[in-house]
């Protein structure tokens, strides 16, 4: 019967032979043949791992794909959620005692297109790697074609192909960490041949060798970087500097976005090939920029940008390596990256700019602040607006401890760039303001700045999302409550008003405490809530703001705000709800009373809504209530009490029925 084949006979006749006195050999040869196909697995395994020394060969390979997929079981996307723990006993039994037919049977079904067949070799050797270590060298070519040539060796849908590409790819890593040389050579080898896709693959194997490597905030200790490791940092760098398309620029660059972490001493290792291939990508970046544009091919200009953004970025990346590195190690490394800094040619403010802006890392300590303190001074005051600006910008992320210790002239320099010509400058010294405080003697001359930044903008460039954060800062900063409820309050929302509403929200969001008493603060509120862009972003804030405003304020813009209430009403309870506390708080009953009247009229009568409708009648008498009282109106005030208790009533009998 179990070797019939019929599929609900085999698995209820397995287990119970498997319960009884039979001969081992043909025992463990029925389950093999059970496990040809799948749903036998879990059986026919554990009687494969205390049968494998008697085994019939000639059947390992067709139960392997079942074995292999119990020893290392693929991830699903679709069947039960429930995690498939490794039971790799059988497998690594049937390997101990029939070496050549494992082999055989796993390099044969590597060989099927089948995507999901060749997944399962991949994993069945992953699991068997660390059994025997000598299998890191075996069926290497095989696997590195199927990733560089994987849409003419690999069949099946699009999320198959996929899959099965990430698990050889794993198991590759598990070969280049065990033999970096040969495999590097191999993928060398298969790089100069493969398609866009197939050299995107093949570099990926070098980026998931680093990325296992590099975040470990799980781990205890940090891991040990490898001969690997180091082939596979070198080959990427390189391979980011020279990718050609979208494809290879996502595979090689991809590591190299954010921080180190636990590469780091790796990295301040080949400084020196981070910032020169920084330099290369730089020149690159120059030549694409001084390429002469075809006005008339807007995909073409599309596709200059986008390559410009991707190298230009790619330059601040290596760069924010090596400074990053340098940093975590020791003096020597950052008087590397100086060295390197001091000896570019003139003309390349880019690339000198991105070193001066990683300059808050390196001047952490009291050595580091004296090494580069010179070179800092300078790229401060020197000629290029560019470097003046990523000086800026560093300034406002050094360390307080690191800004405590720098020179007054440091100072001055900072507030010069603040008044600097310059829109590159001055913007991103205004925003660099925003992160520290200035010592008290330089705060009159940042004041001075600041407001110039402001008057210019206003009448040059009234919607500049710079002058509105300049603004906000000098409100919060430099305003006391009694000018912010004076003229300057009043110029200062009025510019808020010009802005972008989306942009005047976001600032409205944090620092409601500069402009809740300015003249016309409401008026601007309300704008902010009719746009539909700013509300949609920051809806909920510019709602909680209108909570604070003052009793003098509502009662100054009675008329507006019961306008954007009863707008507002059908969609916005809470909205509603905030605009009633506020017109009671101002003593404007009336305002109130009406408000809650146009809420509770406005809710379809139906079952549905009965409890709506009646919490809603519960607010209406209340101010009905309030402003009986406020007006001494005692007969009217009894009887809208009497309704007020027939409507909790009314409230406690429809929940009872």
């Amino acid at each position: 019967l179990i070797n019939s084949n019929e599929y609900r006979l085999v698995g209820p006749c397995l287990e119970t032979v498997s319960n009884l006195p039979v001969d081992g050999a043909r025992l463990c040869n029925a389950a093999l043949q059970a496990m040809r196909a799948p749903g036998h697995a879990e059986l026919g395994g554990a009687i494969v791992q205390k049968h494998a020394a008697v085994a019939d060969p000639s059947l390992i390979e067709g139960a392997l794909p079942s074995i292999a997929s119990l020893a290392n079981p693929p991830s699903l996307n679709f069947g039960p959620s429930r995690r498939r723990y490794p039971k790799p006993g059988p497998l690594l039994a049937l390997y101990d005692h029939h070496k050549d037919a494992v082999r055989a049977g796993l390099r044969t079904m590597l060989e099927q297109k089948d995507a999901y067949i060749a997944r399962l070799s991949a994993l069945g050797l992953a699991a068997l790697i660390p059994h025997d270590p000598r299998l890191a060298s075996f069926l290497v070519p095989e696997l590195i074609a199927r990733v560089a040539r994987a849409n003419h060796m690999l069949k099946g849908g699009e999320d198959a192909v996929d899959q099965a590409l990430g698990d050889i790819r794993d198991t590759l890593v598990l070969c280049f960490m065990a033999d970096p040389s040969k495999v590097d050579q191999l993928v060398q080898d298969y790089l100069g041949g493969a398609s866009d896709e197939g050299t995107a693959e093949l570099y990926k194997i070098y980026d998931e060798v680093l990325r296992d490597a590099r975040f470990g905030r799980d781990r205890e200790q940090a891991p040990v970087l490898t001969p690997a490791h180091d082939v596979a940092f070198r080959r990427l760098v390189v391979a980011a500097s020279e990718a050609r398309t979208h494809e290879a620029e996502r595979a090689t660059s991809g590591v190299f976005h954010g921080e180190p972490y636990d590469l780091a001493p790796l990295a301040v290792k080949h400084i020196d090939l981070l910032l020169g291939t920084a330099a290369v990508v730089d020149a690159t970046r120059e030549a694409v920029q001084d390429a002469p544009r075809d006005n008339k091919e807007p995909e073409a200009a599309m596709e200059r940008y986008g390559q410009l953004q991707h190298l230009s970025h790619l330059v601040d990346s290596l760069v924010r390596w090596a400074c990053l590195s340098a940093a975590k190690t020791d003096l020597a490394s950052i008087t590397s990256v100086l060295e390197i800094l001091r000896a570019l040619p003139e003309g390349r403010d880019h690339l000198v700019g991105s070193i001066i802006g990683n300059f808050h890392a390196m001047m952490r300590t009291p050595e580091g602040l004296i090494a580069c303190l010179p070179d800092f001074y300078s790229a401060q005051v020197g000629s290029s607006q560019l470097v003046r600006s990523y000086a800026a910008t560093a300034f406002g992320e050094l360390s307080s401890t690191a800004r405590k210790n720098l020179p007054s002239l440091a100072f001055e320099a900072f507030c010069t760039q603040l008044s600097d010509p310059y829109l590159v400058v001055h913007k991103a010294a205004a925003r660099a303001l925003e992160r520290f405080t200035l010592p008290d003697e330089f705060k009159a001359r940042a004041q001075i700045a600041l407001s110039g930044i402001i008057v210019g903008y206003a009448s040059d460039r009234p919607r500049d999302e710079a002058l509105v954060r300049a603004v906000d800062l000098y409100a919060r900063r430099f305003s006391s409550p009694e000018e912010m409820a004076g003229n300057i309050g009043r110029f200062f929302v009025g510019i808020m008003a010009k802005a972008e509403p989306y942009v005047a929200a976001k600032e409205v969001k944090y620092g409601r405490s500069a402009f809740q008493n300015a003249p016309g603060y409401t008026g601007l509120l309300i704008k902010l809530i009719e746009d539909g862009q700013a509300f949609s972003i920051y809806g909920e804030d510019l709602v909680e703001r209108l909570g604070d405003l003052s009793p003098d304020m509502v009662r100054e813009e009675q008329i507006a705000l019961l306008a954007l209430g009863k707008k507002h009403m059908a969609n916005g309870p809470h909205l509603v709800g905030i605009l009633i506390e506020r017109f009671t708080a101002a003593g404007l009953w009336a305002e109130a009373l009406e408000l809650a009247k146009a809420a509770h009229d406005q809710i379809d009568d139906n079952v549905r809504n009965t409890q709506i409708r009646l919490h809603a009648s519960l607010r209406m008498i209340a101010c009905d209530f309030e402003d009986a009282v406020s007006k001494g109106d005692a007969g009217r005030a009894s009887r809208l009490a009497q309704e007020f208790d027939a409507a909790q009533a009314a409230i406690e009998e429809d929940y009872e029925t």
